[in-house]
This record gives C-alpha cells, sequence and structure tokens, in this order.
C-alpha cells in the first residue's frame, strides 16, 4: 500500500467517524462498504 492511499483512507475514516456521530445508521451502511472493499 502507498502512503498516499494510506492518507486518503484515514480522512476517510476521520470524516466517516464524525458522521458518526450525526447519522449512526448512516455511517454504519458507509463502514460496511469500505471493509468491504478492504477485505
Amino acid at each position: 500500500m502507498s502512503l498516499p492511499s494510506v492518507r486518503k483512507a484515514s480522512v476517510l475514516i476521520l470524516s466517516i467517524k464524525l458522521k458518526t456521530r450525526a447519522k449512526p445508521e448512516l455511517a454504519k451502511a458507509q463502514w460496511s462498504t469500505i471493509l468491504g472493499r478492504l477485505f
């Protein structure tokens, strides 16, 4: 994994963490898509 993609992933995770506080059920759907892509 290259460094830029790692940074992009961490930014994505941070934004989702913020969304999780705002809209939990929406964030859960996004988490499952991201985890599905990673693994």
